[in-house]
């Protein structure tokens, strides 16, 4: 499910050194198109007076974006072919071509991505509560000191309010889930979530066990997280 845009912006929580994790992340894992799409997506929602006060984050939001951009429009499989595409030409060309060969062979580990996928899905995932925080905040003043017309209206519409974040919420957790599976049939990632989805499909504590022997064995061990199961039967035909 495609995440909702926001016409909302919001302020940039990010320092230099997790802005410089964030580039190195992009290098290492642009096979994951989802992860660069996240990034461009919540990169896309920061305010610009939020960083343009600090040349160091302003230059390195500038190559986030370009580098998050280039994998996505040329659908980059390796870290070699960003610099085949990336153009860094303008304003921040010496200071964006300098940062990046200072990070271009960093290292990092499976880990490290991991932390910096969660750092950017829970920033763009609570940038949700921000933006319609406002709203319900004067919504609760309003119905603090009995400013509406009509109490009934004014509950249905609070409840819409609510309704939409968990809405926004949900797509937001949905988006993230996919990241995580995203992969290219072209790089080792396939095999290794492959192997990781068959891991956890075998693991028994992803299984949850019913109680009864036999409906265990004909679901493999229990019902699966994630699942929906419906029980139907004739009235009285034991489905209790």
């Amino acid at each position: 499910m495609a995440m909702k845009d926001f016409r909302e912006k919001i302020t940039m929580r990010f320092n230099v050194s997790q802005l410089d994790r964030t580039i190195i992340s992009l290098l290492n894992n642009g096979h994951n198109k989802k992860f660069a799409g996240n990034v461009t997506r919540l990169f896309n929602l920061f305010t610009e007076d939020s960083y343009r006060t600090d040349f160091d984050k302003e230059v390195r939001v500038y190559l986030v974006k370009k580098i998050a951009k280039t994998i996505l429009e040329k659908d980059i499989t390796s870290k070699d072919a960003i610099l085949s595409f990336l153009d860094l030409s303008g304003k921040y060309e010496s200071d964006a071509v300098e940062i990046l060969n200072n990070l271009f062979e960093f290292p990092i580990d499976e880990s490290e991505l991991r932390e910096v996928d969660k750092m950017i899905s829970h920033q763009l995932k609570y940038s949700i509560i921000g933006n319609d925080s406002n709203e319900l905040a004067d919504k609760l003043a309003n119905l603090q000191a009995e400013n509406y017309e009509d109490f009934e209206s004014f509950i249905h519409e609070f409840q819409g309010s609510i309704d939409e974040m968990n809405k926004n919420l949900r797509s937001a957790n949905e988006s993230i889930e996919d990241s995580k599976q995203d992969v290219s049939l072209g790089s080792d990632g396939f095999v290794n979530v492959l192997d990781k989805i068959i891991k956890q499909d075998r693991n028994p504590s992803s299984k949850i066990k019913t109680g009864i022997r036999a409906i265990n064995e004909v679901f493999d061990g229990g019902y699966e997280k994630g699942r929906v199961y419906l029980a139907l039967g004739l009235a009285k035909g034991w489905k209790s």
